[in-house]
């Protein structure tokens, strides 16, 4: 498969600054360095020194001398004598995602990703920031003693015993199979067999204390019916809950792909308005805010009512210039 521009560029940047520094480097350890063959490196080179900035006259390009087919000198780098640098939202961008992988469960390599971390971090403050880390919260903290005890459940296939507490602030002790823990947005879950419960449930690690591991060997998925098991492809489609209220919400245009969602309800006969289950009204007043202008909440009238307040006394401040 031919390589795109898009790979080669990057290489043909780097390497003017790469060989300014290894004056008389040889093709050979070139080439090993960016992974390409000798063949490769050699039209690289040949695309460089046709490159320069406008007039393009003999004194504009780039001139590196490899014609004897052995060593590498470049004479005159023109532009290209530094290496490229991140820019500010390269920085931000790319520190966001490496502290977001080093919470992800199951990730080894901590001590690379925080090194990479800190050179991001130095880098920035050559720019005038006194530190990205400062700048980012990408959710909560992980709780790597829970995260391990589970792993160590996983491994030894027993069950495990924990207190939870539930989005309506209910408070209960569980025993579970744990199956996986995955990833959503900002927080981590752990998908498992809930004694209790008697089907497969999902528990947000941030509410789980007090956990140990049981002696009882951990229950097989099998034995539960197939619809009581939450989709591997969509782990959080809310299913049915005698203890769920709905929200009615009317939709306007940058909003309807809600209704495009599993976990929502949708009447044909009332297009742009869905019904949402929720367990909070704190939850549900924090969400309906967080959609601005694209929705109404038409009930709960006290979540409603709630939701106007605050919009009315965040325009009373603005106007009033607080």
């Amino acid at each position: 498969m031919a390589e795109s521009s898009q790979d080669r560029l990057p290489r043909l940047l780097a390497m003017v600054p790469w060989l300014l520094q290894r004056p008389g480097v040889t093709l050979e350890k070139t080439a090993k360095h960016f992974g390409i063959t000798i063949e490769q490196l050699t039209i690289d080179l040949y695309q460089l020194v046709v490159c320069g900035v406008p007039g393009y006259g003999p004194d504009q390009l780039v001139d590196i001398d490899f014609y004897d087919g052995e060593r590498i000198w470049v004479t005159d780098p023109q532009t290209l004598n530094v290496p490229m640098r991140l820019t500010a939202d390269e920085l931000m961008a790319h520190s966001i995602a490496l502290r977001y992988l080093s919470q992800l469960p199951g990730t080894t390599a901590k001590e690379e990703i925080g090194f990479l971390a800190a050179k991001l971090d130095g880098a920035a403050s050559e720019l005038g920031f006194p530190s990205v880390s400062s700048l980012l919260d990408v959710g909560e903290h992980p709780n790597l003693e829970l995260e391990e005890l589970i792993a160590d459940g996983l491994a030894r296939g027993v069950k495990i015993s924990f207190k939870y507490s539930a989005a309506d602030n209910s408070h209960t002790q569980r025993t579970v199979s744990p199956q996986r823990v995955f990833r959503v947005d900002d927080f981590l879950y752990l998908e498992a067999v809930c004694d209790q419960a008697e089907a497969m449930r999902l528990f947000r690690l941030d509410r789980i204390g007090s956990a140990c591991l049981s002696d009882e060997v951990m229950t097989n998925v099998s034995d539960f019916h197939a619809d009581s098991i939450s989709s591997p492809t969509n782990p959080l489609v809310l299913g049915p809950s005698d203890s769920a209220q709905r929200a009615t919400l009317r939709l306007f245009d940058a909003a309807l792909w809600l209704s495009e969602e599993d976990w929502v309800e949708t009447d044909p006969a009332e297009p742009g308005v869905i019904r949402v289950p929720f367990l909070n009204p704190d939850w549900l007043f924090r969400w309906v805010l967080s959609l601005g202008p694209d929705v109404t909440l038409l009930e709960p009238p006290e979540v409603a009512e709630r939701v106007s307040r605050a919009i009315h006394s965040g325009l009373s401040r603005l106007q009033a210039g607080e």
